[in-house]
């Protein structure tokens, strides 16, 4: 082969910059194709988990699975409620609901307690005849022993206030003859209108308290005419 022909063969550095210049635009292409791909099927997939949990959702509700360690006793709170400025038993019933898929799936944990005045034996019904306004208020303490938290068994405890709890809610209900609700809205302080003028009879008061994934009812009752 003479010398000529040789030199055809082999590439000059523009021929061979040119060519990697083409290799590089069709890496880049195959590059955007593949990640386009990548895209419309993670989009599919999206697609079709969105579509499963809204149709779980409409066909069966939430799903709440129960938390078998059940909810830690010493984080539960105290709840101090007054009726016109003096200290009443109550009950609370605390549930817990910690969102494993949000809107869908929820592990939940339930904790019932209680808090009795002293001479109060075993109920949580204030006696209120004779009583001509019925003011309540509602205040919320965690507890602790020697620096940790433990449950709250009476206001004798050490306790600090919490100041992330919403009361979110109230209920009236009447639960003697003739029984209804009298009142179901905002949480409001003065209960009178809605007492007093209702007759003789049980008045079971819940209030609905709020804090992070918790909400609590705290009942108490008002007996008016019943010995």
């Amino acid at each position: 082969m003479d010398k000529e022909n040789k030199s055809k063969l082999i590439p000059t550095e523009e021929e061979v910059e040119k060519l990697r210049k083409n290799i590089l635009i069709d890496l880049n292409r195959n590059n955007k194709d593949i990640k386009n791909e990548r895209k419309k099927k993670i989009i599919y997939i999206l697609s079709i988990i969105i579509l499963i949990i809204v149709f779980i959702k409409i066909v069966f509700g939430a799903i709440y699975i129960p938390n078998v360690l059940k909810y830690p006793f010493n984080k539960t709170r105290f709840y101090k409620v007054t009726l016109n400025d003096e200290l009443i038993s109550s009950e609370y019933f605390l549930t817990q609901k910690l969102p494993i898929i949000p809107y869908l799936i929820y592990l939940k944990s339930e904790y019932f307690d209680g808090f009795l005045v002293e001479g109060d034996t075993d109920s949580i019904t204030y006696d209120g005849n004779g009583l001509d306004k019925f003011i309540i208020d509602i205040e919320s303490y965690s507890c602790y022993y020697k620096g940790h938290q433990t449950r709250c068994k009476d206001e004798k405890q050490n306790m600090e206030k919490n100041y992330d709890t919403k009361y979110t809610r109230l209920v009236i209900e009447r639960t003697t003859k003739p029984a209804e609700i009298i009142y179901d809205g905002e949480f409001i302080n003065d209960l009178t209108p809605y007492i007093k003028n209702r007759g003789n009879g049980i008045y079971v008061v819940t209030i609905y308290a709020n804090y992070s994934f918790i909400e609590t009812k705290v009942d108490f009752d008002i007996s008016i005419g019943r010995k």
